[in-house]
């Protein structure tokens, strides 16, 4: 999961456990600005959480099992209330797993 921001709401809002991936900007300017809380980055990392940061991510993309949704996304109190374009197209079932080819 790619989220640009993450507030204290940030582990309310996402659901994500141990060996779970986050991608966030936990740079030192986006903390200082308090775009990104360091106590959001610690309760992921204590549940077991990969964080991730990169300074330039002003994007978001949540992929599941079930569901991708590509948009900017911030996990904050803010994005409950803002109208945020968001792009989740219909995932077909998975495929079945290749079959090998044979030279015969």
């Amino acid at each position: 999961m790619a989220i640009a921001y993450l507030d204290h709401t940030g582990p309310e809002l996402l659901p994500l456990r141990a060996g779970d991936q986050l991608i966030v900007n936990a740079a030192r300017s986006a903390v200082r600005a308090h775009a990104t809380s360091p106590t959001a980055l610690a309760r992921f990392l204590d549940a077991g959480v990969q964080v991730l940061s990169t300074p330039n991510l002003h994007t978001g993309l949540i992929a599941t099992p079930a569901k991708v949704i590509v948009g900017p996304a911030s996990a904050s109190h803010a994005s409950t209330v803002a109208d945020e374009p968001r792009w989740s197209p219909t995932i077909p079932p998975p495929l079945p797993p290749p079959t090998r080819l044979s030279t015969a």
